[in-house]
Order: C-alpha cells, then structure tokens, then sequence
C-alpha cells in the first residue's frame, strides 16, 4: 500500500488502504491524518467515513466515532454493510456508557441477522462495548466453526486489544493458525 502510495498519492482507494494498514500498525494519529485527506476529497467516501470511525473509537474518542458511524450509515443502502455499521455502533455506544442504545443497537443486529446473513465477527464485535467476554467468545467461536473470513483479522485488527489477553483469545489464534 504505501509503494503504491508513492505512485499514485492522490488515489483514494490507496490513501484508503495506506489508512488502514496504519491503523492495524497501531499509528492511530498517522491513521487519522490519512483518513482527513481522503475526507478533504471525498467526504461523504463510506469507507473513509468508517475507518475514520474505528480509529477515532480505538483512542478513544467515542463520541466522534459515533458520529462518524452514524454518518457512514447515512451513505449506503446496502443491508449488509448497514449491519456491520449497526454492529459497531452497538460496540461505540457500549464503550460510551450508552447501555441502553448499545442493546438497541444490539437488537437492531440481530433481527437484521433473523434474515439475512451477517458474520458472527461482527455480532462479536458488537458485544465488546459492552464487555460481555462470554457472548463475544460464543461469536468468534460460531465464527470458527463457520470459517468466517472476518477471523484472518483476529491477529492484527486493534478492535480485539480488550480481550487479547484472554486464554480463549490465543486459543482461537491457534486453531485459525495465527499464533
């Protein structure tokens, strides 16, 4: 990403995927950067507006990621992509203190999933603002035995830092063969 970054800096997609892989690198601050420049060209991008949202929530900023997530949800039509905004907002609002809008969002989840697909990481992931360890296992797990591909993202992906340190975490490293 960053090579193609030098031939083409003024490319959104590279700027987009140079954003990400510093947010996985955990240089969250060169990760906002990067995601503002792609909003100065382009700010109603959904994938700008998302990425800028998880790095803002991983330091913190709750409220920014929320309003962030909110804004992306207001840019696409597609069901699927819908719900994994849901799931993160779900995650944000938990992590905020906004109990009741974390379940809300939660609910919204899970009867999107009643049906249509979603993956299991991402119902996971919107059990962590809350920090229900059991449900967010009992996900990753359905996830294991699904094989979903949202799990090739357990090693690096920032949004699992909460529970890294749980043995089941490096249990499920180890079965995905990521350990």
């Amino acid at each position: 990403a960053f090579e193609a970054f030098h031939l083409d800096p003024l490319s959104t997609s590279i700027n987009l995927n140079v954003a990400a892989a510093l947010y996985c690198a955990r240089r969250f601050d060169e990760a906002i950067d990067k995601y503002k420049r792609i909003a100065a060209v382009d700010p109603g991008f959904f994938w700008m507006r998302y990425g800028l949202a998880l790095v803002y929530r991983i330091v913190g900023r709750n409220d920014d990621a929320i309003r962030e997530l909110e804004q992306a949800l207001s840019v696409t039509t597609d069901a699927g992509t819908r719900a994994v905004v849901t799931a993160d907002l779900a995650y944000s609002y938990g992590l905020s203190g906004s109990i009741e809008q974390a379940e809300q969002m939660i609910q919204r989840v899970s009867e999107f999933g009643q049906t249509n697909y979603i993956s299991p990481c991402d119902v996971a992931v919107s059990h962590l603002g809350l920090g229900d360890k059991d449900k967010v296992f009992w996900w990753l797990e359905k996830a294991y035995a699904e094989r979903d591909e949202g799990l090739m993202w357990l090693k690096i992906d920032p949004i699992y830092d909460d529970v890294r340190n749980d043995p089941r975490f490096a249990d499920l490293l180890r079965r995905v063969n990521l350990a």
